[in-house]
Formats: structure tokens, C-alpha cells, sequence
């Protein structure tokens, strides 16, 4: 009788109710709950935020092309628009002279000798070379140039280099410009030239 008993109970009792009950519950909660939420909330996060950024960083970088101790707003204006109209005037009274290197006229002049004396005329003393003309004058946008204002060439204009100016002109609007170009060549009336020797910014004497 003691050894019959003892046998049967252990067995089937603790064997039924283990098994069936933590499979079940455990499966179902976690499964479903955890899935549903991490994929909603991390994917409109990252696809919101980086889009506005590379929008603002392209607009920054337009203004200046390039900057250095010659760069936009550096230099110095001392002449009117006024002054400039004068100098425009005086420049157009040597039209047909020739171009003579190192001419500060009246029987000639080449390109910086003609800036010096139109725009003495206007107001402003301005030195004797481009390079140092570029150096002086106030550095303002190609687009902002007023008629009067100086425009520079040279084999630095990509870097914005001062001391590799060749050439300077008067701007005389409606991208026109006057100016003693090379030798057999006389001074004239020509049109503005866009091209990859021209200076970044413009000189207001």
C-alpha cells in the first residue's frame, strides 16, 4: 500500500501544469508589442531631419568667389558717381589715340596710364600701375559695377591675385568699356569681356 500511492501523484501532477502555461504566455507579449512600436517611431526621425541641412549649406557659399586681403568691400572709394561720369568724359576725349606702352598721354597712353588721367579728372588720384589700382580701389561685385568703375584682367584671376593683373579698363555700363588694349591698337569703345582672365570683382576708384 505506501508504494503504490507515491508513484502515481509526483509523476502525472507537476509533469501537466510547467509545461502548458509558461509556453504560452510569454510567446504572445512580447512578440507583437516590441515590433509594432521601434519600426514607427525611428523612421520618420532620420528622413526629416537631414533634408532641410544640404539645402542651407548650398545657399551660403554664392556671395564671395574669392576673398584675401583683395577681396569683396576691401580697398578704399574716395569718387562719386559723379566722379566716375567725369572720368568716363575725359577718358572718351583720347578715343583714336595710340596705345603706347608706359604713355601717360596726351599723345598716347596704355591701359593704366589712361585710368590714372580720366579719373584724375574725376576726383581721385589712383597709382600709376593695374596692380596697384586693383589694390586701392574698393572691391565690389561685377553685377553692383556703376559707369566709372574699373575693371581688371590678369593670369591670376582664379585666385584673385592682385600681382598678376595685366590689364584695367573703365566700365562704362551696358557692358561696354573704354580702353588703351595692346600696341597697334588704338584707344576705344568696346564691349565687356566675360572670359576667364577677368578679375572677380570690379574697382571702384
Amino acid at each position: 500500500e505506501p508504494t503504490k500511492e507515491p508513484t502515481k501523484d509526483p509523476t502525472k501532477e507537476p509533469t501537466k501544469e510547467p509545461t502548458k502555461e509558461p509556453t504560452k504566455e510569454p510567446t504572445k507579449e512580447p512578440t507583437k508589442e516590441p515590433t509594432k512600436e521601434p519600426t514607427k517611431t525611428p523612421t520618420p526621425t532620420p528622413t526629416k531631419t537631414p533634408t532641410p541641412t544640404p539645402s542651407k549649406t548650398t545657399e551660403k557659399p554664392k556671395p564671395p568667389v574669392s576673398n584675401g586681403q583683395w577681396g569683396l568691400g576691401t580697398g578704399v572709394s574716395r569718387g562719386s558717381a559723379a566722379g566716375g561720369a567725369k572720368a568716363i568724359e575725359e577718358a572718351k576725349k583720347h578715343i583714336g589715340k595710340p596705345y603706347i606702352w608706359g604713355g601717360n598721354g596726351p599723345e598716347g597712353f596704355d591701359c593704366s596710364g589712361l585710368t590714372s588721367i580720366s579719373w584724375r579728372k574725376g576726383g581721385v588720384n589712383l597709382p600709376r600701375t593695374s596692380r596697384d589700382q586693383y589694390k586701392q580701389v574698393l572691391k565690389v561685385r561685377l553685377s553692383d559695377m556703376r559707369p566709372g568703375d574699373l575693371v581688371f584682367w590678369g593670369d591670376g584671376a582664379a585666385s584673385n591675385d592682385a600681382n598678376k593683373i595685366t590689364h584695367v579698363a573703365i566700365y562704362l555700363g551696358g557692358n561696354q568699356i573704354i580702353e588703351a588694349s595692346r600696341p597697334g591698337v588704338p584707344l576705344r569703345i568696346t564691349g565687356m569681356r566675360y572670359d576667364s582672365r577677368l578679375m572677380p570683382y570690379g574697382g571702384r576708384p
